[in-house]
């Protein structure tokens, strides 16, 4: 589905997600670019919104996301899911970070 060129807007059915991919300082991304990106998903017909990162969120990226309905995805969660399709083995890259399985990626999987 087309889209602004800077996230994705995934469709399955009749589910709307969009999908915004960040980088931050040292592999750990802020609260600015969550910001606004519940109402951005909102706006495009979305129902939600991930966010992935090869990093980690920091503490008030999460809070910021929680107000919204954004599902954040670290490194550690997400390495593990590329993993089958590449190479060389990134997740010892990645910061620790604890992840829900009870989460978008986890369900697409189903």
């Amino acid at each position: 589905m087309p889209s602004d060129g800077g996230d994705l807007l995934l469709q399955r059915g009749n589910e709307r997600i969009l999908l915004s991919c960040k980088y931050g300082n040292a592999l750990i991304v802020g609260a600015p670019p969550i910001l606004g990106l519940g109402k951005a998903a909102e706006l495009r017909g979305a129902h939600a919104a991930i966010v992935v990162t090869p990093g980690r969120f920091d503490d008030e990226a999460r809070r910021v996301a929680g107000q919204q309905r954004v599902e954040l995805v670290d490194g550690a969660a997400l390495w593990p899911e590329v993993k089958p399709f590449i190479d060389h083995d990134f997740s010892a890259d990645a910061a620790p970070q604890g992840a829900n399985r009870n989460t978008a990626i986890g369900r697409a999987r189903r």
